[in-house]
């Protein structure tokens, strides 16, 4: 028998994937506990059937998801950027959102390939440029506070501005760590929100110490 308390820092309801992270923690947690040898392939298996981010959690980095997010091909890291999430005061139902989604109304699609090359060639420009989300299209025009937050995180110097999966959160990123900060207090004060975050991106490492990128290597949790 085994119990487990955890103590949840990413906001719940926010398009952040915290439940997932939870769930992806406690399989890498008790396969260390019980000394099962399982694989990170064999884990992401058994993560699928618990949540369709469960396996990117369990891989970490930066990846390209496809299917219904089961099949993860690794990218590179991004280059160290600062990263202000901040969460309105309302929470959204993933199910809800998704229900709503109709792919033949979808008018504009990311550049998905055009990202790939840019994040292999470093090319922040590019990247943030051509930033889209789907999803914002339906979650933003029931909830304008999302829109409200974008703009206000361009207003403070943020590069670029989205909302995170299918909201409620936005985050901007920011390349000097003042301007993040100096914005978090600002939205706070401005738009009254209770949770914002400054923090930075994930670089993973590899064992030499450089990104750990596997070109067209595909983790497939089904197979």
């Amino acid at each position: 028998r085994v119990f487990i308390d955890i103590l949840k820092r990413i906001p719940v309801s926010a398009g952040l994937a915290g439940g997932s992270s939870d769930a992806g923690a406690v399989l890498i947690g008790l396969s260390k506990l019980f000394k099962t040898k399982l694989t990170k392939k064999e884990l992401m298996r058994m993560g699928v059937k618990l949540g369709a981010d469960v396996p990117f959690c369990i891989l970490r980095g930066t990846a390209l998801a496809e299917g219904i997010g089961e099949k993860l091909t690794p990218l590179p890291s991004l280059p160290y950027t600062h990263i202000l999430i901040a969460k309105p005061n309302i929470s959204v139902s993933t199910e809800s959102i998704f229900k709503q989604l109709s792919l033949k109304n979808i008018k504009n699609h990311p550049d998905t390939s055009g990202i790939i090359e840019a994040i292999e060639e470093q090319n922040t420009k590019f990247i943030f440029d051509n930033m889209y989300n789907v999803l914002e299209e339906i979650t933003a025009k029931k909830y304008p506070v999302i829109e409200q937050i974008k703009k206000e995180m361009i207003k403070n110097g943020a590069s670029a501005s989205m909302m995170s999966g299918s909201g409620s959160a936005v985050f901007g990123i920011f390349e000097n760590k003042y301007k993040c900060v100096e914005a978090a207090i600002n939205l706070k004060n401005e738009l009254r929100l209770k949770e914002v975050y400054p923090t930075s991106t994930y670089m993973q490492k590899s064992k030499k110490g450089k990104n750990n990128y596997v070109r067209r290597k595909i983790h497939n949790a089904n197979k």
